[in-house]
């Protein structure tokens, strides 16, 4: 049976009523901006939200719902270490996938030949580490211009079938165990945020998850929001994203489908 919420907005109290089956289900508290009374229902398969409650949303501060995964970058963009990116120009080819490591200084050869290979101009000023990744932080002239280098480590995640140039559903295996809603949900709420931290108009409304015997699956309610030329109105999409991962290999199947598009503010 499929895991239900119930999202209720009122002034700026941002409340999840969580309607429980057998599945978990992730609970989302936190304060947005003022806005008039929201609310909509969420559950595994769809979304009941009405458009005046997609527009409360989207035109609030609020980009993740309390509790979502979320970093402080200082400034910085992150970029994933890729096959193109360790190697010159000349032997650059139309395949790319990002690389995986357990070991430190591999990472770090790596990020100093993607900044080699690139603009070559930044220093590593400090590095960093987590579960999911080793982090070198590269500075240039400009105070803005920080590149944050990242490998991912194997032991987390291997993306290495995945081309983002011939992409497919297949985007990661995931190494660690155990596999269940919980570390599904923030993988899915990681690898969301890693795509869409520095994106316009990318909110994330609700998260749902379930899991069977052999899956555990994490389903993520976006918002996106395109803003329209001058006389033209703004386009809001609510998206369902899909991520199902395997038990037991931890293969990570990934499907994005767009609810319905309305019209935002007239510009």
């Amino acid at each position: 049976m499929n895991g239900n919420i119930k999202y209720s907005f009122i002034a700026i109290l941002f409340t999840t009523l969580i309607s429980a089956c057998s599945n978990k289900i992730s609970q989302l508290t936190g304060p947005i901006e003022p806005t008039p009374s929201v609310n909509f229902y969420a559950t595994f398969d769809s979304i009941a939200i009405s458009d005046q409650a997609v527009l409360a949303l989207a035109y609030s501060s609020n980009k993740y719902p309390a509790g979502f995964y979320q970093e402080n970058l200082d400034d910085g963009s992150i970029y994933y270490v890729n096959t193109l990116s360790i190697l010159p120009l000349e032997q650059r080819t139309s395949n790319s996938s990002e690389l995986s490591t357990n070991n430190r200084d591999t990472a770090l050869a790596w990020s100093e030949s993607s900044e080699a290979n690139g603009l070559n101009y930044r220093k590593m000023t400090s590095e960093s580490e987590t579960n999911k990744y080793f982090q070198f932080r590269f500075k240039g002239m400009n105070v803005k211009d920080i590149v944050l280098y990242r490998v991912h480590k194997l032991s987390y995640v291997d993306r290495s079938m995945y081309d983002s140039f011939h992409p497919t559903s297949y985007i990661a295996k995931l190494n660690f165990r155990a596999i269940d809603t919980t570390s599904v949900q923030e993988f899915a709420e990681y690898i969301w945020f890693v795509w869409h931290y520095n994106i316009a108009g990318a909110q994330a409304i609700a998260v749902v998850n379930k899991e069977s015997a052999d899956t555990a699956w994490c389903v993520l309610y976006t918002l996106s929001k395109v803003g329209g030329d001058f006389r033209l109105n703004d386009k809001i999409t609510i998206n369902r994203s899909i991520y199902s991962v395997s038990r037991h290999t931890g293969d990570v199947i990934f499907s994005n489908t767009a609810e319905r598009t309305i019209n935002g503010k007239l510009n």
